[in-house]
């Protein structure tokens, strides 16, 4: 089951942007290796979970502060959606693995949840990013 479960975050931490690979997915990937403990693992995977939480609200913040006003209006309509989705999603991980509950299916519900919270992360940087081309 172990390697399920890293096979599934390794495959997880590639599939959204390969290339985009950065410090907070290789802070967890690092964290993850040094440890054989699955709560361990589940708490690099939370810890990550949190930094993309702080980096979807700092891209949320600088769009809010640079978008004229139609697009911000699109933009908290898109961000209140989006948090309703996470936490459906979450509701829907939660009951599908609830069956599971060792550590194993916990980790796995963990790696899910994150994996949701880094793809609106990595959305909101491109959105940025695409703001600011020429």
């Amino acid at each position: 089951m172990k390697k399920i479960f890293i096979f599934i975050v390794v495959f997880c931490l590639f599939a959204v942007k390969s290339s985009a690979m950065n410090e907070i997915d290789r802070d967890e990937l690092k964290c993850i290796n040094e440890t054989s403990s699955y709560k361990e693992m589940m708490a690099c995977t939370n810890k990550a979970r949190t930094l993309w939480e702080v980096e979807i609200e700092k891209y949320y913040q600088m769009l809010l502060a640079e978008l004229p006003d139609k697009q911000v209006r699109n933009l908290t309509a898109s961000q209140n959606r989006w948090t309703k989705y996470k936490e459906t999603e979450f509701k829907m991980i939660d009951e599908l693995l609830k069956r599971k509950v060792n550590i194993e299916g916990k980790n796995i519900a963990c790696g899910l949840k994150k994996d949701i919270v880094k793809s609106r992360a990595i959305y909101l940087k491109d959105y940025h990013e695409l703001f600011h081309e020429e």
